[in-house]
């Protein structure tokens, strides 16, 4: 019999199906608390052409409580992403914060709000204190360095479009 968890996680899962912005796979190899997401950069800003890995890892606490994990495979240069760790900076992530809620967060929540998170920083809860002030003090070579990150992606698109055909 499956889990709770279990059962939850597959109806984000299917829920997000048919979004053309975001997908949501089971890691190769994995249970279902393994997940692997793509998510395209914000339409109509600097992000909009990357695609950024975002792997997740939940555990039968799952939806009570937030994933055990959540970071960018692809790291963006971006104030609230850990430079080392990928680790996206939102409150409803941090579980000493104890800003989740089981009634308003899901996969397809966590994966939007990480989508909107690229285009709108949150300066107030940085992590990536070199991407604040070169977006404070220099916004030219920050988007530079935004679009470099974005053109580094554009591999992981070409290999969805591959996997698509086969």
């Amino acid at each position: 019999m499956l889990s709770r968890a279990h059962l939850l996680i597959q109806r984000d899962i299917d829920a997000l199906e048919n979004d053309s912005e975001i997908t949501v796979v089971q890691a190769p190899g994995s249970s279902i608390f393994d997940l692997i997401a793509l998510i395209n950069g914000p339409r109509d800003t600097i992000w909009s052409e990357g695609v950024f890995q975002v792997n997740l890892r939940f555990d039968e606490t799952y939806n009570e409580a937030p994933p055990v994990e959540c970071y960018f495979l692809t790291i963006p240069f971006h104030p609230n992403v850990h430079p080392e760790t990928g680790r996206p900076s939102l409150d409803f992530l941090d579980p000493q914060l104890a800003k989740w809620s089981p009634r308003h967060h899901t996969v397809s929540f966590i994966l939007k709000s990480i989508q909107q998170l690229l285009a709108n920083p949150l300066l107030d809860r940085a992590v990536n204190i070199e991407a604040v002030f070169m977006l404070k003090g220099n916004p030219s070579e920050y988007e530079r360095i935004v679009r470099q990150t974005v053109l580094a992606t554009k591999d992981i698109r070409k290999f969805l479009k591959q996997s698509k055909t086969r």
